[in-house]
Order: C-alpha cells, then structure tokens, then sequence
C-alpha cells in the first residue's frame, strides 16, 4: 500500500515562491492553522486527481522532521513501522529499482 503525506507548502506565496508556481498562477500562503493545511491539500488532491490515500502532517510537521521528508521524499516502510529505503532529497530522489 501507497501513502501520500503532505505537509506544509514547498514554495508558499508569502515566502520561497518559486519561478514556476508564479508561471503556473500557484500562488498559495503557507497555511497558518490546520484547518487552511487541511485545505490547501485537499485543492492540491483535486487538482493533481491524486487517488491514492492520503494523510496531512499536523502544523508541528512531526511526520516531516521524524522523516526528513523535505523537499520531497518517498520512503518504504516495512510492516513492522520500520524505514526500509528512504529516497535521495528532491523531486527526482526516487530510483524506483532501489526498491527492487
């Protein structure tokens, strides 16, 4: 089984906004409350038709600092809760022969 977690905004409008995001008119505040994270990430779903389940990382970005998830990362967890693989930082981290 796959699991999406999203926490807080990459390149937030009213901080590090990026060249892209600008050209692309992605142009959101980092959330502030769990509600607004709650928000932003169910827009960001709809908009990309993300289908697998997903989870949000609560405002104290526990999963995102226990992980060290950021920029993006993709990590395969063993049944036991254990990290079995964990992906090079980046967009392009993810070698998916390294799960083989």
């Amino acid at each position: 089984m796959f699991l999406l977690v999203y926490n807080g905004k990459a390149h937030p409008s009213d901080c590090r906004q990026s060249h892209a995001n600008v050209r692309q008119k992605i142009l959101v505040k980092q959330p502030t409350t769990f509600n607004e994270r709650v928000a932003v990430a169910t827009a960001t779903f709809a908009k990309l038709d993300l289908r697998m389940p997903s989870v949000i990382d609560k405002l104290d970005e526990r999963v995102n600092r226990a992980c060290n998830v950021t920029p993006d990362r993709l990590h395969l967890i063993g049944v036991n809760g254990k990290i079995i693989d964990q992906g090079a930082s980046g967009p392009r981290g993810f070698n998916p022969a390294d799960l083989e």
